[in-house]
C-alpha cells in the first residue's frame, strides 16, 4: 500500500493541510473556460481544445505558454502569476492527476490558483494519493485496460542493478516496455505482482534510517501519516486505513 508518508518523503507533497474540496460553480453567465481566460488571458478553440465543460487540452495550454514573452526581473507580478498558473495547470494534467487519454486537464483547479499565495495550504500529497488509490481501483475492473495516476509512487522492490544516482520513484519504469508503459498500460504492473515469488521483499519502514535527514517538508507531516481519515480530491473520497498493512 502506497501510505501519505511515501507521498511526503518522496516528493516533499503536503500531506496535513486543507483538503482538495470545494462546491464552487462559475458566476452566472459564466463558464469554466472564462475563468480560465479570466486567469490566464488563454482563449481557446472550443472546438478542438475544450472537452466537456470543464477540460482543456494540454498542448494547448503548452504551444500558448511557449508564445508567451519570458519572465524577466521587470515581468509584472500579474504577468508572472498568469504564467505560474499555466504551468501549474500543466503539472496538475501532466503529473500529478493525469486521466487515462493523458491529453486533458481538468479546469476544477482554477479554483485553487486563484489565490496562488493560498496554494501550499492544501493537502496536495492526500489529492495525490486518493487519486492514484482511485485509478487503481478502476483499472482493476476486468474491462479497463488502462490504468492513470501519480506513476512515480509506485515502487517495487527491483531485482536488478540500478545506477545509484537513479531516483529511488523511477525504478518501476526500469525494464518496462517503452510502448506498453507511454499508452499507461496497467499489464507490466499486473505481471510484475503475478509473478512475484514467495521470498519478495516488502520494507514497511523504508525511511527510518534517512528520516532526520530529510527537508523539513518532507516530514512535516508526520503526525498523518498513519491517520485513520478519509482523503479527498475533488469529488473522490477514499478511506485511508494504513493500520492494514503497517
Amino acid at each position: 500500500m502506497i501510505t501519505l508518508q511515501d507521498v511526503e518523503v518522496l516528493f516533499g507533497l503536503r500531506v496535513d493541510g486543507e483538503p482538495l474540496y470545494t462546491r464552487y460553480e462559475p458566476p452566472p453567465g459564466q463558464t469554466w473556460v472564462t475563468e480560465l481566460t479570466r486567469l490566464t488571458h488563454f482563449v481557446p478553440n472550443a472546438a478542438a481544445q475544450i472537452s466537456g465543460q470543464s477540460w482543456v487540452q494540454l498542448s494547448a495550454l503548452c504551444i500558448y505558454l511557449e508564445g508567451l514573452d519570458p519572465i524577466v526581473d521587470g515581468t509584472q507580478q500579474d504577468d508572472v502569476d498568469r504564467h505560474d498558473r499555466l504551468y501549474l495547470l500543466i503539472i496538475f494534467g501532466g503529473i500529478l492527476f493525469l486521466n487515462s487519454s493523458g491529453a486533458f486537464v481538468s479546469l476544477r483547479y482554477l479554483v485553487f490558483l486563484e489565490h496562488l499565495d493560498c496554494l501550499g495550504d492544501y493537502s496536495w500529497g492526500g489529492a495525490v494519493l486518493v487519486y492514484l488509490y482511485r485509478c487503481l481501483c478502476r483499472a482493476s475492473i476486468g474491462a479497463v485496460r488502462d490504468v492513470c495516476g501519480f506513476f512515480a509512487l509506485l515502487q517495487p522492490v527491483p531485482r536488478h542493478h540500478l545506477e545509484i544516482d537513479m531516483p529511488y520513484a523511477r525504478r518501476c519504469t526500469t525494464g518496462f516496455d517503452g510502448d506498453v508503459d507511454t499508452h499507461h498500460s496497467i499489464l507490466p504492473f499486473r505481471h510484475h505482482l503475478d509473478h512475484m515469488t514467495d521470498d519478495a521483499l516488502f520494507i514497511w519502514t523504508p525511511y527510518a534510517v534517512i528520516l532526520d535527514s530529510l527537508s523539513d517538508f518532507c516530514r512535516a507531516g508526520q503526525g498523518v501519516w498513519r491517520s485513520w481519515c478519509p482523503l479527498i480530491h475533488l469529488d473522490i473520497v477514499e478511506d485511508y486505513m494504513p493500520e492494514r498493512v503497517l
